[in-house]
């Protein structure tokens, strides 16, 4: 039986943390759990991504277990500062001289999950620069400290280890799972909506808005996934584990078996 290599670790996030909504403008709603998209940004910011390198949107699937069960989100308010085209040139050229108290602003209200949020991922990395052993030992020794999702969280990234994982089929599955009309979950509940999958072409350069592909997840938050159908998917030790990759539908590169 082949067997595929993946990097496996542990994200804890012993402060709160918050996953926005893309779609959030003056309310900073969060998702439950890290996207791919934030957890694609986690990855190349502690691998210290030029901004002109080979991104890793094109070149990684990813599972994720997400473990703990309380996601019940709080608020909070955030002050924001409104930087006019002057203002941004006059903190470039004169810092010194800028009066920060005098510049705009305006009350944001963001959601947080509560601390102790607690994450195992799985990557399977085709990135030219980082095989399996050397995105492992970036894991282990990063170049920019780990932060994560829109808040800029610091987490901890632990248990870094190269894992063989074997193929399999199941209707249970432990980590997240792309919705589709052959992986549809038993409990629809357990479906968490349209999440980023990767974002494409800058439409707005100013305020920096991008086309981008979303895919519909299932995560379980603490509990499996009972699926309607068995679906090909990867084994490692007791969990069953489904990626979800680069293409529109989310769905790694395995193709569901029913």
């Amino acid at each position: 039986m082949s067997l595929v290599e993946a990097v496996r670790f542990t994200l804890d996030c012993p402060f709160p943390v918050s996953f926005r909504y893309p779609v959030a403008s003056t309310y900073g709603r969060t998702h439950q759990f890290p996207t791919p998209t934030v957890l694609k940004g986690l990855i190349e910011n502690v691998c210290g991504f030029p901004p002109d390198a080979i991104p890793f949107a094109d070149s990684v699937d990813i599972a994720l277990i997400a473990h703990s069960t309380d996601t019940s989100a709080f608020e909070a308010l955030e002050k924001v500062r409104i930087f006019s085209q002057n203002s941004f040139a006059a903190v470039k050229d004169q810092p010194h001289k800028v009066d920060f108290g005098h510049l705009g602003g305006g009350t944001y209200v963001r959601q947080f999950l509560p601390p102790g949020q607690r994450y195992t991922v799985y990557l399977r990395s085709r990135h030219p620069w980082y095989p399996a052993n050397t995105l492992a030992e970036r894991l282990r020794r990063p170049l920019r400290a780990p932060f994560l999702g829109q808040s800029d969280t610091l987490v901890a990234i632990e248990q870094i280890e190269v894992v063989s994982l074997q193929h399999a089929q199941s209707d249970e599955v432990d980590s997240w799972v792309a919705v589709t009309d052959d992986t549809l979950p038993i409990n629809l509940k357990q479906v968490r909506g349209r999440v980023p999958l990767r974002f494409n072409r800058l439409i707005e350069e100013e305020r920096k808005r991008f086309s981008r592909i979303d895919v519909l997840l299932a995560v379980g938050l603490g509990e499996p996934i009972c699926l309607r159908h068995a679906v090909a998917c990867f084994r490692d030790g007791s969990q069953h584990l489904c990626f979800v990759g680069t293409n529109e539908k989310g769905v790694s590169h395995e193709p569901h078996v029913s």
